[in-house]
């Protein structure tokens, strides 16, 4: 009778596990792949400053992960000026300030200590 029983709650087990659907992939990505088109490098990607330091009397920037000096070329501007806090970049039709902090502060009150 014991063995009746293990036998049976195997096979019930084996066909029940069949019948289940497979456990997705963990490491399967959430979004789908991109497509070739979408996989194209984006027209003009943002010119952002992510870094300033100094070595000796020179400053360098990083902007868009690219360490550059006064002189120095990126996305069609050359770098005209860096200081403490900003790089100056120019083209043929502009001037682009790239500043490493947001200059526009909010400041919020603060909860009154009143119970």
């Amino acid at each position: 009778m014991m063995k009746l029983s293990i036998l049976l709650i195997t096979v019930v087990m084996a066909f029940s596990a069949q019948g289940q659907s497979r456990l997705p992939d963990p490491t399967k990505p959430l979004i789908a792949p991109q497509t070739a088109k979408a996989a194209e490098k984006p027209e003009a990607q943002a010119l952002r400053l992510e870094a300033l330091m100094r070595k000796g009397k020179t400053w360098l920037a990083i902007i868009n992960g690219t360490m550059l000096q006064q002189g120095q070329q990126i996305e069609g501007y050359t770098v005209a000026r860096i200081d403490a806090s900003s790089v100056e970049l120019v083209n043929r039709q502009e001037t682009k300030r790239l500043a490493l902090f947001d200059n526009q502060i909010t400041i919020k009150k603060e909860a009154s200590n009143e119970f």
